[in-house]
C-alpha cells in the first residue's frame, strides 16, 4: 500500500516496502539511464536523471521546472556545492528510497541534500542513522548540522547524548571549535545542561 497526504503542494510518496517491484524497477531505470532526459554538471562529471522522477520526488525540483528558470531550459542543473558520489547517491535515494553508503560523512552531506531539496523521506532516514550515530566523536559535528538545518528533532537528541557525556566531551578539539564557531549554538547547549542538572 502506498500511503498519501494531502497537502498543497503534493509530493509523491514511495512505498514502504523498500525492495518491492517498484522500487526495483526505479533503481534499475536510475542506474541504466534509459531515456534520460536532464543532467546534473559536477565538476568534471555528469549525471544523468528523469525529469519526472525529480519533479515527482522533490517541491523543490518542481518549482525550477514550473517556474521555467534557466535551469529547466537547459536540462542541465550545474552543482558546485557537493560532490558527484554524494550527489549520486541523493538521485538514487530520489528513485528508490534507498542510502546505499550509511558512512558519517556521506550521511550528513546527504541531509543537507535532503534540507535543500526538500525531501522529507531523506531528512527523516538520514535524522534516524546521525541519531544512532552519536559518540563524544561526532555529538558536535552532528549537532551543528542539525542547527544549520533547523532539525529541532536531531539537535534535541544531540542535547540529550551531550548532558549525559559532557565530562568528556569538553576535553575534545570539536567542542572548542563548537564554541568559537557557534557561540550562539553553545549558549542553548549550556542551557540545556542547566536544565538539566536542576
Amino acid at each position: 500500500n502506498i500511503t498519501t497526504i494531502a497537502t498543497t503542494d503534493p509530493v509523491l510518496k514511495l512505498p514502504d516496502e523498500k525492495h518491492c517491484n517498484v522500487c526495483r524497477a526505479l533503481k534499475t531505470l536510475y542506474e541504466s539511464k534509459t531515456n534520460t532526459d536532464m543532467s546534473f554538471k559536477i565538476g568534471e562529471n555528469t549525471i544523468k536523471a528523469h525529469w519526472c522522477i525529480l519533479v515527482a520526488r522533490s517541491p523543490v525540483f518542481k518549482r525550477m521546472f514550473e517556474n521555467n528558470l534557466i535551469e529547466s531550459k537547459s536540462r542541465c542543473i550545474q552543482i558546485t556545492d557537493f560532490d558527484a558520489r554524494t550527489f549520486d547517491y541523493f538521485l538514487k535515494y530520489l528513485y528508490c528510497g534507498d542510502i546505499d553508503d550509511k558512512s558519517l560523512d556521506i550521511v550528513m552531506n546527504l541531509f543537507a541534500l535532503g534540507d535543500k531539496y526538500s525531501v522529507e523521506g531523506l531528512l527523516k532516514d538520514c535524522g534516524d542513522i546521525l541519531a544512532d550515530s552519536l559518540t563524544v566523536e561526532t555529538v558536535c559535528r552532528i549537532i551543528v548540522l542539525s542547527y544549520l538545518h533547523n532539525d529541532e528533532t536531531l539537535k534535541e537528541k544531540c542535547m540529550q547524548f551531550l548532558n549525559h557525556n559532557f565530562s568528556v566531551i569538553k576535553k575534545k578539539s570539536e567542542w572548542a571549535e563548537l564554541i568559537n564557531d557557534y557561540p550562539k549554538l553553545a549558549s542553548e547547549i549550556f542551557s540545556s545542561m542547566t536544565a538539566y542538572l536542576e
